[in-house]
């Protein structure tokens, strides 16, 4: 357990040995103050809204549609997967795959597609979509704040 003496955003590795993977375990701890932590667990007491644009809502459909539902939850849907992780917030991330990369459309759309290029032996296969809706999907989890 750490202790932050100063407001910010700072990197952090997985102190306790599980595994091959071991060494890609990072995240990032941001600091700040109660008021700023207060503001923002209640923004995450609820679950999102619905999509605001029709690319995000057809992203959503892909969503369910895929096996994405399958193994994510997404809280508020009937997406109540238990193997990945808890997508809910996605899209106000700063990084995706245990802060392996930014948490940008491009690297989002990679990570979809083939997961194992940007972090090898992660759980993800690889999950082959048209152009567009891959473009809805990213357009969906990037919404999810």
């Amino acid at each position: 357990r750490g202790k932050a003496t100063k407001e910010g955003t700072f990197r952090g590795e997985c102190a306790e040995y599980c595994g091959l993977e071991h060494a890609k375990m990072n995240f990032l701890v941001v600091a700040q103050s109660a008021a700023s932590f207060d503001t923002w667990a209640l923004r995450h007491e609820h679950p999102p809204s619905e999509p605001a644009s029709q690319l995000a809502a057809n992203g959503q459909v892909v969503f369910m549609r895929e096996p994405c539902a399958g193994c994510h939850t997404i809280r508020g849907t009937t997406a109540s997967g238990t193997i990945g992780p808890d997508l809910t917030d996605i899209g106000s991330r700063l990084a995706l795959g245990a802060n392996t990369v930014p948490n940008t459309d491009a690297y989002l759309s990679g990570w979809i597609v083939n997961s194992q290029t940007i972090k090898p032996g992660n759980l993800m296969p690889p999950i082959p979509l048209s152009a567009s809706d891959l473009q809805a999907l990213v357009a969906y989890l990037r919404s999810l704040k």
